[in-house]
């Protein structure tokens, strides 16, 4: 699933167990966001905002989330093998299993 830059707005959608493998969802608005459970195995997600969405279950591996906004999101039920640019990921109150960060407070 592509969807053309800047233009997908899935602000509070329900997206529980979806399948969005491969998905192109750079600068995508994801806020609020329910994607318990779903499998987005090697999605773009550069410049996504997914502040406060509800990530429990999801799968990510070996997605990419350079500059992507993971404000207050809790990632201890989140998988995130071989996912690429973590560091450049934007992390205020963001849960890990190994504890909190809060670098881009």
């Amino acid at each position: 699933m592509n969807f053309p830059r800047n233009s997908a707005n899935l602000s509070g959608a329900n997206l529980e167990g979806a399948d969005l493998t491969g998905s192109d969802l750079r600068d995508a608005n994801l806020k609020g966001t329910n994607l318990k459970n779903a499998k987005m195995v090697q999605v773009l997600l550069g410049g996504a905002d997914l502040t406060s969405a509800d990530l429990t279950g999801l799968d990510l591996t070996g997605s990419n989330l350079y500059k992507t906004n993971l404000t207050g999101v809790d990632l201890t039920k989140t998988t995130i093998v071989g996912v690429v640019e973590m560091e450049d990921a934007i992390k205020c109150k963001t849960k890990f299993s190994f504890g909190e960060e809060n670098d881009d407070c």
